[in-house]
């Protein structure tokens, strides 16, 4: 009765894993063992078999499941020759992966360095060295480094790379093995000596050569002493004796020579051999060298140091620049810092001015660096303009100092913002500083135009209105000269005297217009003859005014036998009621027109029809088309025009034959020779005629060209003396004027 169904089934099974307990004896049946299929630790369920019969399981624990073993340290139930757990190396299983690396030795099983040596500490033949590859043999220490192979360890050896020394018992470096390199001549004492074949005893002075034969043992460089005066013999060693076969006591020029004097300066050194406190005076300055701080260089000075230059004889000695091997000497040391002054040597602060108050410009502010040398001197003195802080009425401006009228403007006439007033406390800053501003605007009351308004102050191009364009009468172009004073800008150019700026003026050269509101070239004063005068000024479509030309007659019949002077009347007619209209008679060859332009004037009182008569004289024959046109001043544009046909003719040039044979006369000038001398006589007749109504004419005509040029040059002269006042009054513009500016009256 079991529950087994693995092997076999329903066989007992004493751990329930499902694998019959084994029947050796085959109670329950035939023999049944483990090498059947039958439980090899039937009480234990988590394992059950064991092909090799080893005890240990083949599917979870045996790593040679197939060979009987019995390793239980690298590898469970594996070959272990020599039974200390480490299982034999294998073709699956080598060194590096824990094989045993001494199969037949259970006492030694691991080998890290490979050097053949095992690493546990308590086997056969253990390695000193686990980690490390080595040879040694040595003292017991197996399998560490011997570098050069006398089988002791580097870690022993005391000279590790010298196979013939291993031991040094004092440690001194030289080996205690005689027949081997260098070896110690006294092993048992710590000894540093390498000279006279003896090496390794005690060398206090270190020269080489050991205490026993050193003649000098506390001195090193020097072995021998010859005279047995203290001093080596070694002429290249320390305090080498200058006189190796004579003894002496000498120590400062040279050592182990005869000093007299006991100075320690042998008698061939010393300039004064028989006196011990004095012994060299290289510099012969009167100065010993021990004493005399420059010895090479021979100096008076006694007072920071002996026997130093000292140029002005002050006792305190001249600076020293620092050199090769010496440090030098300065001011900080003591040196004179007022080296060609013998009044002044001290200087604290470092200012340049001496700390002697009885010396030379001494230092008012001693222990404070200052600069000041005109009220005092040394003192701090921040803008460096010479004057010390407390005194300098402008501490922070190196060009002013003094302000005696306290108006905050210094009195340097070269400095910054100098006082043109210096005497008289004043607040102007435009045209000069610091004198009286009565009105506070800056400018002087001797240079303001506009005394007692801040507003304005000068008038720089001489125009009465005032630079600042902002103030009273502001000049809108202060730099130019002008004189407006109508629209924005005052006091600037103005071309045509109609007070309007030429800058803002649309029409800076015609006096009677200034403004164009809608800009389309005609002006918006209304004055009656003002030039291009718009009817319209809001309208840019509409401009120039209209009017009606007429003329009395059509066509003018000129017969130049009774005259060549004729006339004609026009007729001007427009609903205009502040208007100017001219009349223009076009000009044309063979015609000599008295006047070609007429000026009308239509006011309210005038009506609105005004008549106007041309004159003119005919100078050759022909029929010509005389043009006249109406237009405002200034326009291009004619409101009206009119032509009158004139036909000059000359009636003394037609001639009348009457064809009668019975009459003597006719007969006599049908003769050629007659009709030729009458041709003659008339031709002449005519030319006389001619030469004296040409002289005629030419005289009257430079009458009355004379009397036209007279008239003109009076109305010229008459708008010279004109005043602008009085034209702008002819076009309606009598407004006032503005005042002058204060001082321009």
């Amino acid at each position: 009765m079991g529950s087994s169904y693995n092997d076999r089934n329903g066989c007992p099974d004493s751990d329930g894993d499902g694998y019959s307990d084994p029947d050796p004896t085959g109670a329950n049946g035939p023999v049944w063992t483990a090498a059947n299929g039958a439980d090899a630790f039937p009480s234990d369920a988590s394992i059950w078999a064991d092909a090799d019969g080893d005890g240990v399981d083949d599917a979870s624990d045996d790593s040679c499941p197939g060979v009987a073993g019995t390793s239980s340290q690298d590898r469970l139930g594996c070959p272990d020759s020599d039974g200390d757990g480490y299982s034999d190396s294998d073709s699956a299983w080598g060194f590096n992966d824990g094989a045993d690396v001494f199969p037949n030795d259970n006492s030694q099983w691991n080998d890290t360095d490979s050097d053949g040596y095992g690493d546990e500490p308590t086997g056969n033949l253990a390695d000193s060295c686990p980690n490390v590859w080595g040879d040694s043999w040595q003292n017991n220490t197996l399998g560490c480094l011997d570098t050069d192979q006398d089988g002791w360890a580097d870690i022993e050896d005391a000279q590790p790379n010298e196979p013939t020394q291993w031991s040094d018992v004092d440690g001194d470096g030289y080996g205690d093995n005689l027949a081997g390199v260098n070896p110690d001549a006294c092993p048992g004492v710590l000894g540093n000596s390498t000279l006279g074949n003896r090496m390794g005893c005690l060398d206090d002075d270190g020269d080489g050569w050991d205490n026993l034969i050193d003649e000098l043992p506390s001195t090193p460089t020097q072995w021998l002493d010859q005279d047995g005066d203290g001093y080596g013999d070694n002429a290249t060693g320390i305090e080498a004796d200058s006189c190796p076969g004579i003894a002496g006591t000498s120590t400062i020029d040279r050592y182990g020579c005869v000093d007299n004097d006991g100075d320690g300066v042998s008698n061939e050194s010393d300039a004064f051999p028989d006196d011990p406190t004095r012994t060299q005076d290289s510099d012969n300055d009167g100065f010993d060298d021990l004493e005399d701080n420059c010895i090479n260089a021979p100096g008076n000075s006694t007072n920071d140091r002996t026997g130093c230059p000292d140029t002005d004889g002050d006792g305190y000695s001249d600076v020293t620049m620092p050199s090769q091997g010496n440090t030098g000497w300065n001011l900080t040391d003591g040196a004179d810092a007022f080296p060609l002054e013998d009044t002044q040597w001290a200087d604290q602060d470092g200012d340049g001015y001496g700390d002697n108050p009885a010396g030379f410009q001494a230092d008012d502010c001693p222990t404070e660096e200052g600069y000041s040398n005109i009220d005092l001197f040394g003192c701090p003195d921040g803008d460096n303009d010479g004057t010390s802080q407390g005194d300098d009425a402008f501490p922070n401006d190196a060009t002013q100092w003094s302000d005696q009228d306290g108006d905050g403007y210094g009195d340097n006439q070269n400095g910054t913002t100098p006082d043109a007033c210096p005497s008289v406390v004043g607040t102007s800053t435009i045209d000069r500083y610091g004198c009286p501003d009565e009105d506070s605007d800056g400018a002087s009351d001797d240079n303001d135009l506009w005394l007692g308004d801040n507003t304005q102050w000068f008038d720089s191009d001489g125009d009465s209105f005032g630079d600042n364009e902002n103030g009273t009468m502001g000049d809108s172009c202060p730099s130019e000269f002008g004189q407006s004073n109508q629209g924005t800008k005052h006091g600037c150019p103005d071309s045509d005297n109609d007070f309007w700026a030429d800058i803002e003026d649309d029409f800076p050269s015609e006096i009677s217009q200034w403004l164009d509101s809608d800009d389309d070239g005609w002006g918006d004063n209304q004055t009656a003859g003002a030039y291009k005068l718009d009817h319209w000024p809001s309208d840019p479509a509409r401009n120039a005014g209209e009017a009606t030309l007429t003329s009395d007659i059509a066509k003018i019949t000129l017969d130049l036998a009774g005259g060549d002077w004729f006339t004609f009347t026009c007729t001007v007619t427009t609903e205009m009621v502040n208007a100017g209209i001219r009349i223009e008679w076009q000009p044309m060859t063979g015609i000599d027109a008295d006047t070609t332009t007429q000026t009308l004037i239509f006011t309210p009182d005038s009506g609105g029809t005004q008549v106007v008569v041309f004159s003119g004289e005919a100078i050759q024959l022909g029929q010509y088309q005389l043009v006249l046109l109406a237009k405002e001043p200034g326009s291009d544009v004619a409101m009206d025009s009119i032509t009158i046909t004139l036909d000059v003719q000359d009636s003394r040039l037609e001639t009348n034959t009457i064809d009668d044979q019975t009459d003597t006369i006719n007969k006599l000038l049908k003769q050629p020779v007659i009709q030729a001398a009458l041709g003659i006589l008339i031709l002449f007749a005519l030319m006389g005629t001619l030469y004296v109504r040409g002289k005629a004419n030419n005289t009257r005509r430079n009458k009355e060209r004379r009397e036209h040029a007279e008239s003109v040059l009076k109305a010229r002269i008459s708008r010279q003396n004109s005043t602008p006042q009085n034209i702008r009054a002819e076009f309606g513009l009598n407004r006032q004027v503005p005042p002058p500016p204060p001082g321009f009256e």
